[in-house]
């Protein structure tokens, strides 16, 4: 449903009154879905079929009646006329519960992309301005203009409570950072230190929105001089939040940079034409119709399982290989 919600809207916008149409329909489908025995008059019937228990006494009688001997062949030739009987006209449960062949569901359109389309833009308005304050924020800092910074610090610090804000303030803090390291001066060195921080207490503790697992190569890359062959980076100065003492962010941490790894991996195999990816390109609009989908981890994992058998033992091993070395290099 989500995946195809575009479709719908796109259909709307152009003739409303299929609105009511989709709304019944999607009520129809809801209904089965929660009630399949519906589907069907039979299956209905067939499952208020009860079969009487016997009697109490019904094994005490002394005439009891011989089972009659079965069929072997009849038996078979039934259940194999039931077999081509479901197979070629399935019920919806079976089809809910055994999906005959399996396929990737379309993750769908990003949120924002629909608030777009059916015109929701005060909300990202009012975001897009604080994300420019934010911006021109960071700007000042790197560009030395510590006033100009001091005088939207107090803005940019009221945004950062919103994870859109927070995430755009890591993207903007990596553009600012060239190699290795970043070595700042001290007013500089304070400011992205207090935005880190403030970033860091609105996260939550268990880092849901990945700001955290976004600060740590930033920490590790800003630092500043305090004296000859002194340097001090700014994971010093970040260490007292509770994320840091929390076990299941770092293995998160963990899962995701091996499946960001994992994804380079197998785009760069893409990239070279040794494997063949599908795109999903969803088209709504002029505007969207460049819009495609990345493949996430379990996409590629869904594609290698599916071309599996066309594939030789030798890449295979390959590929496992380079997978087991991946894993190995983040541990």
């Amino acid at each position: 449903l989500y995946s195809s919600l575009h479709n719908f809207i796109k259909e709307e916008i152009k003739n409303p009154d299929l609105t009511l149409k989709h709304i019944h329909e999607l009520a129809i489908q809801i209904y089965l879905n929660e009630n399949p025995q519906s589907s069907s008059p039979s299956s209905s019937q067939m499952q208020m079929t009860k079969i009487p228990m016997p009697t109490e006494n019904a094994f005490t009688r002394i005439h009891l009646p011989s089972f009659p001997l079965l069929n072997a062949e009849r038996i078979v030739e039934l259940l194999e006329n039931e077999r081509i009987k479901r197979e070629l006209h399935p019920s919806r449960k079976e089809l809910i519960k055994n999906p005959q062949i399996p396929r990737i569901v379309p993750m769908g359109l990003p949120i924002p992309l629909y608030n777009e389309m059916i015109g929701i833009q005060s909300i990202s308005s009012n975001s897009a301005r604080r994300l420019e304050v934010m911006r021109k924020c960071i700007n000042s800092i790197f560009e030395k203009k510590i006033l100009d910074a001091r005088k939207t610090l107090n803005a940019v610090i009221l945004a950062l409570r919103t994870k859109h804000a927070r995430l755009a303030l890591c993207e903007e803090l990596n553009n600012h950072v060239v190699g290795n390291k970043a070595i700042l001066e001290h007013e500089q060195f304070d400011l992205v230190v207090r935005l880190m921080n403030c970033a860091l207490q609105e996260n939550s503790e268990i880092d849901i929105n990945e700001i955290a697992a976004q600060i740590v190569p930033l920490a590790m890359k800003f630092c500043r001089r305090l004296s000859t062959n002194v340097i001090q980076f700014a994971y010093t100065c970040i260490q007292d939040h509770l994320i840091w003492s929390n076990q299941q962010f770092w293995e998160q941490t963990f899962y995701l940079d091996v499946e960001r790894d994992i994804k380079n991996l197998y785009h760069h195999n893409h990239n070279n034409g040794r494997t063949n990816f599908e795109k999903l390109d969803v088209d709504i609009s002029k505007q969207f119709s460049d819009f495609i989908l990345k493949d996430s981890a379990l996409e590629i994992a869904a594609q290698q399982m599916r071309i599996a058998d066309k594939l030789d033992q030798n890449r295979i091993e390959h590929f496992s290989q380079q997978e087991s070395a991946t894993i190995y290099a983040q541990a």
